[in-house]
Formats: C-alpha cells, structure tokens, sequence
C-alpha cells in the first residue's frame, strides 16, 4: 500500500524551514490601477515586489513602488534592462530609488521587445554598479529549467 502524500513526518529541521519561509512572504504587485489599493491591506512593513510590466512602462513600476514604499513596506521594483533606453534614463530611476528610500531591486532582462542600450541584465548590473546604486540587496532571476529566449 502507498503512502497518502503529504503524511510523511515532518523533521524539526523541515518545520523550522517552513516556518521561516511562512514568516516571511514576499508579496507581488503589478503596476494596475488597484495595485495600490491591494498594498494598503498587506501586513505592516510587507516586503512587496513591483513587477516591470512593458505595457505599463518602467516608470509604472517606479511610481508604485515609491508609493508602497511611502505605505512604509519595503518596496523592491523590477529593473527590466529591456525597458531603459540608456544611461541617462537608468541614472533617473538609481535617482528617484535613492530619493524615497527604495534599497532592493530586482533585476530582469526583461519580456519587452524594445531594447535600448541594456540587452541583458548583466548589462544592466554592470551599469548599475559603474553609476552608483543605493540597494543594499539586488536579486536576479535563474532559470534552472531553461528559458526560451536564454541560449543554454
């Protein structure tokens, strides 16, 4: 006879894991127009992540994350290096993040198709890290499945 899944004890060790992921959930907003209203009702101080959508533009992204950050929730906007036309306009946003106190990123290539200067995130990072940032934490995605528009 099989086991049910899921009725297999759990080890101290597993539960403490669990517990700390539980304890500390990373929310997801994409820059719409209730986005806000939705970040209102998360927990205090949430640890909220604002998607870079191509149809809403960058600076949708920043905009909302500024203003979760105003909520007083760690506000972390997606830098899509696909959606930043060059250094100017990345030297913009590193601004506007430093000025509201905005000190996670997370960087993406990106799904838009209208590249500028940054064709990949590590081009990205790597313009980051010569301007100057104010992130104390930068995230990055992996694909250990693949990507489709990613040679492996």
């Amino acid at each position: 006879m099989r086991k049910r899944r899921g009725t297999e004890a759990v080890t101290a060790e597993t539960a403490e894991a669990l517990r700390m992921l539980v304890s500390t959930p990373k929310f997801e907003l994409i820059p719409l127009s209730n986005a806000l209203d939705r970040a209102v009702s998360l927990p205090p101080g949430a640890t909220v992540t604002v998607t870079a959508s191509p149809s809403h533009g960058i600076e949708a992204t920043l905009d909302l994350a500024e203003d979760v950050a105003a909520l007083g929730h760690d506000a972390i906007p997606h830098l899509s290096a696909h959606m930043i036309r060059g250094r100017e306009h990345l030297r913009e946003l590193l601004q506007r993040a430093r000025d509201t106190g905005i000190r996670g990123a997370f960087v993406v290539g990106g799904d838009a198709k209208d590249r500028g200067e940054f064709h990949d995130g590590l081009s990205l990072l790597r313009a980051m890290d010569e301007l100057g940032h104010p992130f104390l934490q930068i995230g990055v995605p992996a694909y250990p499945e693949g990507h489709p528009d990613i040679a492996g």
